[in-house]
């Protein structure tokens, strides 16, 4: 097993904390951070005087992360976050009256509230159906299929489940919704940067994912893929002068632009697509499979040590299903103590709904295990 030693000087969160917790907000590498940093020293001392080399960038950058995920430029659009791309598919699909939207349940709740909105704004008009995952976090093709009638318009799911770690079958899910003509959005948030994914390939409709879990990138920053074969279909709730063709002439002539551009109605975060650039640039150095390889195996070691400790580990491992995610439903019930005992000791991870969330990157180590272990088993003895 690799151990990737090499990257951890770009992080120097590591001279601070015991950081197992990218599974929420993740900390930057130095390169993002010189990234972005460079960014505002240009602007502090010239302002926008490159203004067209920022927006040369932004279209490189594009293809870029459209090619990440097996996209094209066109049917990629710049964000604030995964919200702001949910509300954008949600709002912008033209729903009549019997529709149907299956929705997997409990989820992030981002996934849940836009489509419960879009139900009040059609009045009830457009029923929500859920899909009951298990405490495992496991769902199948099967048990969606139970859900589905031929008015169901739009199946949403998260890649990876956020707290259990389960790591959906887009693949079969993928086909099945093609050959029913059902759209299929895919939150990846919890995926992005550590499993591979290719949006034509697994038939996906529309994708969204932040970019500061496991990317490592920015906060405030996300990425929506709409397929291009259906852009035309999803109708912007806002516009503004950046939505439409040619808008640097200022001409006034309300024509939108006929890719994702025209979900991006204002000024672009320019510090935050830059950094996504570095991010990017440093998962594509190191490569998808021997991040994956790393953090797999660290959760291994923590799986086969809390396991003989009599804990209970919710996550799979079979490697469908799996991610960079393993959740712990412990054999004591003092959680807000373990939470506490934990912060006390510079250790980050999350503690929710009765289960212990840890989730590594491929920067940490053997010694981030050995102490996050350490402190488990003195919070243990003296308790």
């Amino acid at each position: 097993m690799e151990d990737l030693n090499e990257y951890r000087k770009y992080f120097p969160v590591t001279n601070n904390l015991t950081f197992l917790n990218h599974a929420s907000i993740s900390p930057i590498s130095s390169l993002v951070y010189d990234t972005i940093n460079n960014f505002f020293k240009e602007r502090l001392n010239y302002s926008c005087f490159d203004y067209t080399k920022w927006t040369d960038r932004v279209i490189t950058i594009r293809a870029e992360v459209g090619e990440f995920i097996g996209a094209k430029a066109n049917e990629i659009s710049f964000l604030s976050n995964t919200s702001h791309g949910l509300n954008i598919i949600a709002n912008g699909i033209n729903w009549k009256k019997g529709d149907n939207i299956v929705v997997v349940y409990p989820d992030f709740p981002s996934n849940i509230y836009v489509w419960q909105n879009i139900s009040i704004i059609m009045n009830g008009d457009v029923e929500i159906r859920f899909v009951k995952r298990e405490q495992s976090g496991y769902i199948d093709l099967n048990m969606i299929k139970s859900c589905i009638c031929k008015n169901t318009k739009l199946l949403s799911i998260t890649s990876v489940d956020y707290m259990s770690g389960f790591n959906a079958n887009l693949k079969d899910i993928g086909e099945f919704c093609k050959k029913q003509k059902i759209l299929l959005c895919v939150d990846a948030g919890q995926s992005i940067g550590v499993i591979p994914i290719d949006v034509h390939e697994l038939n996906i409709d529309f994708l969204v994912f932040c970019t500061y879990k496991w990317l490592s990138g920015p906060l405030g920053f996300g990425v929506l893929y709409v397929n291009d074969c259906i852009i035309d279909d999803i109708k912007p709730v806002f516009v503004g002068w950046k939505s439409v063709i040619n808008e640097e002439l200022f001409e006034l002539n309300f024509k939108l632009q006929q890719d994702s551009c025209k979900f991006e109605y204002g000024v672009l975060s320019f510090s935050n697509v830059f950094g996504i650039k570095s991010a990017l640039d440093l998962v594509k150095e190191i490569g998808i499979q021997r991040i994956q390889n790393k953090i797999f195996h660290l959760n291994e070691i923590l799986r086969d040590e809390l396991s003989n400790r009599d804990q209970k580990i919710i996550s799979s491992f079979n490697h469908v299903e799996r991610s960079g995610i393993i959740v712990v439903k412990p054999n004591f019930n003092d959680l807000d103590d373990f939470k506490s005992y934990f912060h006390n000791n510079k250790i980050s991870i999350t503690v929710r709904h009765g289960l212990i969330r840890i989730s590594p990157s491929y920067y940490n180590n053997i010694e981030d295990i050995k102490r996050f272990l350490n402190v488990f088993d003195d919070f243990c003895y003296h308790r």
